[in-house]
């Protein structure tokens, strides 16, 4: 496992777009996060149920691949819409819920997905954006009739079969910039945390990716990061230069004025 990386930079107008210390003052607050799942990989995933909404299913039975799992395994999203204030913090971003996600992890055959594009519809202070987020998905070895007798598989997160199943964020920092009362403010998608609640987080304990057992419903937390956004105010040495030559060209074109004349 590996925790989620350093903030990125984004550029907008010619100037760079740096995040500022401090998170968005007290306007700042999630109305509501719902979210749906689409562009499903591979297509052709055993029983693939639900594309469009906030549950997807699929797989087959594992001893008999021509009917569907009974239960199969799924991907929930629950968005919280709760006024949840983002209150001003000094010296970091909020971080905060954006939902649960909860992957049911059931024994099943056939084809599984590997992939799965959640699309967040967020409202924050009534400034209502979109951010896509790839899922990716590993089925681990299943043997649900193993008797205690080792088949020789590795589960790759350890533990034994049936091993449990890995999601991983493919795109760790999926983010939106977004204007309100005049503030730019950007919304990262930072991650998974395994505790629960509305409560505000540090940052720390968020990771890109989730691990879950076997014949459990398995949940954790997404997280979405938020911090304002400004655009740099050129230094005086700066600013004189850019001032002197915007006075040059003033002059030169005085200039040639006059010898058209």
């Amino acid at each position: 496992m590996r925790f989620i990386g350093a903030q990125k930079m984004a550029l907008a107008a010619g100037f760079a777009l740096i995040l500022s210390a401090a998170a968005g003052p007290a306007h700042a607050a999630l109305v509501g996060a719902t979210g749906t799942w689409d562009n499903v990989t591979p297509g052709n995933a055993s029983f693939l149920n639900g594309t469009g909404t906030d549950t997807i299913s699929w797989g087959a039975k594992w001893y008999n691949l021509g009917q569907a799992a009974t239960p199969q395994s799924s991907y929930n999203f629950a968005g919280w819409n709760t006024n949840l204030p983002m209150p001003t913090t000094a010296g970091a971003p909020r971080y905060f819920g954006l939902g649960a996600f909860t992957h049911n992890n059931n024994v099943i055959g056939g084809t599984s997905i590997t992939q799965a594009v959640l699309t967040l519809y967020i409202d924050i202070g009534g400034v209502a954006f979109n951010i896509t987020t790839p899922f990716g998905h590993t089925e681990t070895a299943n043997d649900p009739n193993h008797n205690g007798i080792d088949t020789g598989e590795s589960c790759p997160e350890g533990g034994s079969e049936p091993c449990p199943d890995i999601v991983q964020l493919s795109a760790v920092g999926a983010s939106e910039v977004f204007t309100l009362d005049g503030q730019s403010y950007r919304l990262d998608v930072a991650g998974f945390f395994g505790g629960g609640g509305y409560g505000y987080y540090t940052g720390a304990g968020i990771l890109d990716r989730f691990v879950t057992e076997e014949n459990q419903s398995n949940t954790a937390i997404l997280v979405g990061k938020l911090s304002t956004v400004r655009i740099p105010v050129p230094e005086p040495g700066t600013l004189g230069l850019l001032t002197l030559g915007l006075l040059g060209m003033g002059g030169l074109a005085r200039r040639r004025r006059r010898q058209t004349s």
